[in-house]
């Protein structure tokens, strides 16, 4: 027999997908996921089961398979719980299929954070899971906040979930970056400095991965501000002896998209023939691409 808060649950998602707009609907991602979770995955809101849990060995091979990841992130989720943890946050690294392959929390947080279903092992996709942060992640690679009954699950509907997604110098999703709460107030704009942290710490994760994968190519670093190049550049591109753009982080990559249109494969499709030259020689000028100005 349903609970009666599972009963509540399962009745405001059912009326909000029956009638949203005469219903106080949950933002329209939350809302799209929730017609997903119901009618494409046939999930039921008034489950009290917890997620799908990896075996040690399952674990340890979806681990191996993201060492270097996980070596890179593993600095930046140290320093990332160690300023959410006085407030009952835990922060957890997921792969690009929502499985839990780092996890910090503390002692005194740690039993709670198991009831709720926040572990190392536990597998977060919408197919199996229903809405919830690292899964809206997957979905629609941007961050997000599942912020308690937005969960599709009334399982979940007590936690706090911010994530971020965290991309390879390819493009390609590597993983999320999660950070939740068994219990936290219940206005959303509670999360606003959560949500800035998480962000912040998935763009300094990826950019260090985007460094480790691009070890022996030429590396651009930019910035609006030269001061900022040293200590926190937004834009990395890499490229080969040969003139071929081997990666793009995110910024570089929308940077290119507002300004030419496409994705460029080659250098000298940004600055021109002679940008090898150009870009080593220190002259203090930013550099121009379209409208955009930069220092590197």
């Amino acid at each position: 027999m349903l609970s009666t808060q599972a009963r509540y649950h399962a009745r405001a998602i059912d009326q909000a997908l029956r009638a949203p707009l005469r219903t106080a609907s949950p933002p329209g991602r939350i809302l799209d996921s929730w017609r997903r979770s119901f009618e494409q995955y046939q999930l039921d809101p008034g489950s009290l089961r917890g997620p799908r849990i990896l075996s040690r060995y399952e674990l340890r091979q979806h681990q191996q398979a993201a060492e270097d990841f996980l070596r890179v992130a593993d600095g930046e989720l140290g320093a990332l719980h160690a300023r959410v943890e006085a407030a009952d946050y835990c922060v957890l690294l997921a792969d690009a299929q929502g499985h839990t392959l780092d996890y910090r929390v503390s002692d005194r947080l740690d039993d709670e954070c198991r009831r709720a279903g926040l572990y190392l092992g536990t597998c977060w996709s919408e197919q199996e899971e229903g809405t919830c942060g690292v899964a809206a992640v997957l979905t629609d690679r941007a961050p997000v906040t599942v912020h308690k009954a937005d969960h599709f699950r009334v399982a979940f509907t007590g936690l706090t979930c911010t994530a971020a997604p965290v991309f390879a110098p390819s493009g390609e999703l590597l993983g999320v970056l999660d950070v939740s709460a068994p219990r936290s107030p219940d206005d959303r704009r509670s999360q606003l400095l959560i949500q800035q942290f998480t962000r912040d710490s998935a763009q300094r994760i990826e950019n260090a991965y985007f460094m480790h994968s691009a070890r022996g190519d030429w590396v651009l670093c930019g910035h609006a501000q030269a001061s900022y190049l040293d200590t926190q550049p937004d834009l990395l591109l890499a490229w080969d002896q040969s003139g071929r753009l081997t990666g793009l982080n995110r910024p570089a990559r929308q940077l290119c998209l507002a300004q030419l249109g496409y994705l460029p494969q080659r250098l000298d499709e940004l600055f021109g023939r002679d940008a090898p030259a150009r870009l080593q020689e220190d002259h203090g000028e930013p550099l121009r691409l379209g409208e955009a100005h930069f220092h590197a």
